[in-house]
């Protein structure tokens, strides 16, 4: 089953790998009273976890006993991931990412200072968080002591990350915003590359995924979907012409990656050969 958030609604659409729409499950009223459905996670505890800008919600994947654990003391929530251990890392755009328990509390609260962390996710080569910054960097946190590294994007180049994504060779993937570049950080050197992937107007980056064929996909507001090769950085069209600005990029069941269409409001499936 795929779960995909609604950001301008605060639905979530529990959806079939063949695409049938199961359920919608709504957010806005209470506990939650969401206004959007940001971003989503399975918790180790078998619920699926929901940022929704102003609060961390759950619900039971039946779509039952929803409950809101509030702004966890930071408010802005957007990116949040789950770890090895069990506990779940948030991040907030007012400079914060959270480390938290299933049962909402705070584990341990890291302080990002004037950044604007967007993404959040635990890279599968040394367990270490790496967090989008909305502000022109990525940031490594180690989950064990806390410390971390900052690497900045070139700011001529007006980087502004949104998304986030690890490839099992350590490499760590941003697309960023403003320009339609692509950043790559090779965490052992501290080197950030970057790649020119989007020049339409409104080509800004939205999203990046690992795909199920080691491969990473990205989304940009351009109606279509790169491919990544992590080996070599090659960049290819994925898939063109899709009927609206693609902002979300997700790998699915059965070798499949979807996306989600802004303009249209459509979400799209398709195949990858592994």
């Amino acid at each position: 089953t795929m779960w995909i958030g609604d950001f301008n609604t605060g639905l979530v659409h529990r959806v079939k790998g063949d695409g049938t729409v199961i359920s919608d499950i709504d957010l806005t009223g209470a506990p939650c009273n969401a206004a959007r459905a940001e971003s989503i996670a399975e918790g180790s505890d078998g619920a699926m976890w929901v940022t929704t800008g102003d609060s961390l919600c759950a619900v039971n994947v039946d779509g039952s006993n929803v409950r809101n654990f509030g702004n966890l003391g930071v408010g802005s929530l957007t990116g949040l991931e789950f770890d090895g251990s069990g506990h779940m890392w948030v991040a907030s755009g007012n400079g914060y990412v959270d480390e938290v328990n299933v049962d909402g509390t705070v584990a341990h609260q890291v302080t990002l200072g004037g950044e604007a962390p967007q993404n959040v996710i635990v890279s599968p080569a040394d367990g270490d968080i790496y967090v989008a910054d909305w502000n022109g960097s990525i940031t490594q946190i180690d989950p064990s002591t806390y410390a971390t590294n900052v690497y900045a994007i070139d700011t001529l180049s007006y980087g502004s990350p949104t998304s986030i994504a690890a490839s099992p060779d350590g490499s760590v993937w941003a697309v960023e915003y403003w320009n339609g570049f692509l950043a790559k950080l090779d965490p052992s050197s501290g080197t950030i590359t970057q790649t020119k992937i989007a020049t339409a107007p409104g080509s800004g980056g939205e999203s990046i995924t690992l795909g199920p064929d080691g491969n990473l996909y990205a989304a940009y507001e351009t109606s279509a979907i790169y491919k990544i090769a992590p080996a070599n950085g090659a960049v290819s069209v994925f898939s063109n012409g899709l009927s609206g600005q693609t902002i979300g990029v997700g790998a699915g069941p059965n070798n499949t990656i979807w996306t989600g269409e802004y303009t249209s409001g459509k979400i799209g499936r398709f195949s990858v050969t592994q």
